[in-house]
């Protein structure tokens, strides 16, 4: 009895474990980050007053530090990262099937870090905005100059997002030129254009103010 009772444990320790282990591992990570201040005492700096607010402490203090020491201000999309690959574990996604869009995500942090040490947004005395990634990805590009720099960046953040929703924008784009070639077309056939156009204006803005 206790022999079957330890073998029942440790299958479901192989099969429930990982993903148990994984939702840890992410709530852990979202606390830290939620919680992190760049002057908390950690391994990565210590702070004269050797004050730490961290919900986790010493160890949330430190996990956040290394992560902003890494990717900068854009550690803040680790969790939803680890929440992407939890779907994986679970086997809801399957990697042949989600290539394209691992690929984006990558590049899109990867991107994300290099725009935040571009502008840098957020200032940490153990670390730049971007972090050690964003820094390494703009020295790589050292030698263009400001504005190319930008194009090149932002050009690329583009086409990783287009690639995680699979060139949703394309049909974005269509519903927008639709809707106005309707509106156009709708405008055009009144008889009395400039009273029913700006009629129609006017709705559209109340429209949109009702629904801010």
């Amino acid at each position: 009895m206790k022999q079957k009772l330890i073998a029942y444990l440790k299958h479901y320790v192989r099969l429930y474990g990982p993903v148990c282990l994984m939702i840890f591992s992410t709530i852990i990570v979202f606390l830290s980050l939620q919680s992190f201040r760049p002057d908390d005492v950690s391994f990565f700096y210590h702070a004269t007053g050797g004050t730490c607010r961290n919900t986790l402490g010493y160890f949330g203090a430190t996990l956040a530090a290394f992560l902003v020491y890494l990717l900068g201000t854009s550690a803040y999309f680790v969790p939803f990262l680890m929440m992407y690959t939890l779907l994986f574990m679970m086997g809801l996604k399957k990697v042949w099937q989600e290539f394209d869009r691992i690929v984006g995500v990558g590049f899109f942090v990867i991107l994300s870090s290099a725009l935040c040490h571009f502008y840098e947004i957020g200032y940490y005395e153990f670390s730049g905005a971007g972090g050690v990634v964003g820094s390494m990805v703009m020295k790589f590009l050292s030698s263009f100059d400001v504005r190319l720099k930008a194009i090149v960046l932002w050009t690329l953040l583009f086409a990783s997002t287009v690639l995680i929703a699979r060139f949703a924008h394309l049909i974005v784009a269509r519903w927008i030129l639709h809707a106005l070639h309707s509106f156009f077309s709708y405008v055009m056939k009144v008889d009395n254009l400039p009273a029913r156009a700006v009629r129609a204006v006017a709705t559209g803005i109340s429209i949109i103010c009702f629904s801010l």
